[in-house]
């Protein structure tokens, strides 16, 4: 599990890094809701992306 607190306008934060060097491909990120993760559809869509170019 992952946990992560920052402001939206923050970068990333060491939550999020340490999901990205942990996930393998093939495996699936469940997010409790991404209202939660993010209220940038252009953020959204960040994480979305970065995950599937991994292979999540």
């Amino acid at each position: 599990m992952f946990s992560d607190f920052r402001i939206s306008t923050d970068a990333p934060g060491t939550g999020w890094w340490e999901l990205v060097e942990t996930v393998q491909p093939g495996d699936t990120a469940r997010v409790v809701g991404w209202s939660r993760l993010t209220r940038s559809a252009e953020t959204a869509q960040f994480i979305r992306a970065t995950l599937a170019d991994l292979g999540v």
